[in-house]
């Protein structure tokens, strides 16, 4: 394709600065997504532990009340069944501190605290054994605790029959847990075993920890958000989930809810206690990242976990790439007019001007015409201004020459008519600037 030299040069200029600002734009976009990326992983990071120490604060909170109101109980214990009125009035002193637990127990198994000893009926099992129940209505003020008829529910959780058979602490597994007919809460059980004066557990004390609580803290995004669209969660060491945005996936694990290997190594990470940022497909099929914070409750370990989708984590990058490639597009047109007007105006036409000015001068010296080419206005004082300035003092001297050898070849003309005439002594004086016109001048002078 045949191109103009104007367009030549333009379009080069304009593919040369292309390359490079793409060049530059790709290696910019891959710095500040590299940056980017190490930066939200570190800001997940702290988000998850900032939220495994609060939670971790929480239960700390409820396990130390607990341990003093547990030995409180067994000092209680010792001085018989006339203590229980108590027992049940430091139950409920110990619930109404604590802003997480909506109920508090203490369950006994010794006979001497059993079947015509319970001296209250709220406190008598089906099976005859005493549980004292206190709800906290109100756990964010004082006061609002009630006593409950004991259910049996509460004497069959796997913490309390944990906490006898092994006669240490026990923490529940995150579950529904529904007491005294009220509706179901998510919630697990802190319980310490009571222990006589041989040292055997005949009894327990516990607190039913209610993650709808908590969750009114953890998913408060004005709070805790850091990306757009992430949520936070907790889970136990067996990955159950306790609490979470989607009420219907409370109480499963990942690996239940998501076939994707990535969520077996977020599980896997969590029962090992393996903190770090792990990739995470979720069940819409989104990339986003995990961040595993493990703290212990008692023996346990739970895990605090940050997810953001990786959209929103990236959400600057992409709104940088699309900056740069604005500005490049807008860039590149602002130069490729600049360059093309700059280039025809300032250096192709000034060319063309030189060009019909050299045609022209050919066309004189071909005399093909009589006239002189008008001379160029010089612009610049650069390479086509000084080519300009030689063509222009060429034409001038030509032009001098060929009126200096018109006037010889004249009266050439003339004397070689006065010699037809007889005239031997006519002579030709004039001088032309052409050399060979010279010569001939000479030869004919001498013939």
């Amino acid at each position: 394709m045949k191109l103009k030299l104007g367009t030549r040069v333009s379009l080069w200029v304009f593919a040369i600065v292309a390359v490079c600002m793409i060049i530059m734009g790709i290696l910019v976009v891959n710095n500040s997504s590299n940056i980017q990326q190490r930066e939200s992983t570190k800001l997940v990071s702290n988000v998850s532990k900032r939220v495994a120490n609060l939670l971790e604060g929480h239960f700390a909170e409820a396990s130390a009340a607990l341990r003093v109101s547990h030995g409180s109980v067994e000092n209680l214990f010792d001085q018989g069944v006339n203590s229980q009125r108590d027992m049940q009035a430091m139950v409920e002193n110990a619930i109404d501190g604590i802003n997480w637990a909506s109920y508090a127990y203490v369950y006994i198994k010794d006979p001497s605290f059993t079947g015509a000893n319970i001296q209250d009926p709220k406190n008598r099992l089906s099976n005859g054994d005493f549980l004292i129940l206190v709800e906290d209505t109100d756990t964010q003020n004082e006061g609002g605790t009630k006593h409950l008829q004991a259910d049996d529910a509460v004497a069959n959780f796997w913490g309390v029959q944990e906490a006898l058979k092994t006669n240490k602490p026990a923490v529940g597994t995150p579950r529904k847990i529904s007491v005294a007919g009220e509706p179901e809460k998510m919630a697990t059980t802190i319980n310490y075993p009571l222990t006589n004066a041989r040292g055997q557990a005949i009894g327990v004390m516990g607190f039913v920890i209610n993650f709808d609580l908590m969750s009114q803290v953890l998913l408060d995004a004005n709070r805790l958000s850091v990306f757009e669209g992430d949520y936070r969660t907790l889970t136990n060491n067996d990955g159950v989930i306790a609490i979470h945005p989607s009420a219907d996936i409370l109480g499963k694990k990942f690996t239940d809810i998501n076939n994707d290997p990535t969520a077996t190594e977020l599980s896997n990470a969590i029962a090992g206690a393996k903190d770090g940022v792990y990739t995470y497909v979720n069940t819409q099929g989104e990339l986003t990242y995990a961040s595993v914070s493990s703290f212990p409750v008692e023996d346990k370990m739970w895990a605090s976990i940050v997810i953001a989708p990786e959209a929103s984590i990236y959400a600057p990058v992409s709104a940088l790439r699309n900056t740069f490639v604005v500005s490049i597009v807008i860039s590149l047109i602002v130069i490729a007019v600049i360059v093309f007007f700059y280039i025809n105006r300032s250096v192709i036409k000034r060319i063309d001007n030189i060009s019909d000015l050299l045609f022209a001068f050919f066309k004189y010296l071909n005399h093909e015409t009589r006239e002189a080419p008008k001379l160029l206005k010089i612009k610049a004082n650069d390479e086509l201004g000084e080519m300009a300035i030689a063509i222009n003092e060429n034409i001038q001297r030509t032009q001098s020459g060929l009126a200096q050898d018109g006037v010889a070849v004249k009266q050439s003309v003339e004397t070689a008519h006065k010699v037809e005439g007889g005239d031997l002594t006519a002579r030709i004086v004039e001088n032309p600037r052409n050399p060979q016109l010279v010569e001939l001048k000479n030869v004919l002078n001498g013939l």
